[in-house]
């Protein structure tokens, strides 16, 4: 039998093989993985929109807008709609920031999503969703005077406006129009 080197077991195999740092770089990970998850990230935007505190999993999404260096969601959950600005970080996705508006469900048209969001890159997004429950509202026209935009609507269907630039809610002067 030849002599066994110092630096290998019985059978040969390198005494400090990286099988010993396995179990450490596993450890690691999982800390890093669960950091991660519990501070809101996910695979997806849609289900790290449903990881914010104020919406929940089981929300259901009424509508999104993909506004280039994120996405918005608009959610129906159990304390009523919320709208939800997510960005994606590398291959995850997080959503720091959720506003809700206070819903008058007997009101004939309703404002059911609003945000007006800017980054930290100083890009910007403001979202409006409205419907109605009136059979005369043809079309909702809303915006600042030099961005109106306008659209029909069909009842109980939400519709939604956005613009790349921040505003104020009282400046986008939203109007119900017959047809």
């Amino acid at each position: 039998m030849k002599g066994i080197r110092k630096d290998t077991d019985v059978e040969g195999i390198p005494a400090k093989t990286s099988l010993h740092k396995a179990p450490m770089i596993i450890f690691f990970l999982g800390i890093l993985v669960l950091i991660l998850f519990f501070s809101g990230y996910r695979l997806s935007g849609l289900d790290a929109a449903k990881a914010h505190f104020d919406v929940g999993k089981d929300a259901e999404s009424f509508g999104e807008v993909d506004i280039g260096w994120g996405r918005v969601y608009l959610l129906d959950t159990a304390n009523g709609p919320r709208t939800v600005g997510c960005y994606k970080a590398g291959v995850l996705w997080r959503c720091p920031v959720s506003f809700w508006f206070y819903n008058n469900s007997a009101e004939a048209v309703q404002t059911v999503g609003w945000m007006s969001w800017t980054n930290g890159e100083n890009e910007q997004v403001t979202i409006m969703a409205v419907k109605t429950i009136d059979p005369g509202v043809a079309y909702i026209k809303a915006g600042q005077p030099s961005e109106r935009i306008q659209k029909n609507i069909s009842i109980g269907i939400p519709i939604i406006f956005n613009w790349s630039n921040a505003m104020f809610g009282y400046s986008l002067n939203p109007v119900a129009l017959d047809p």
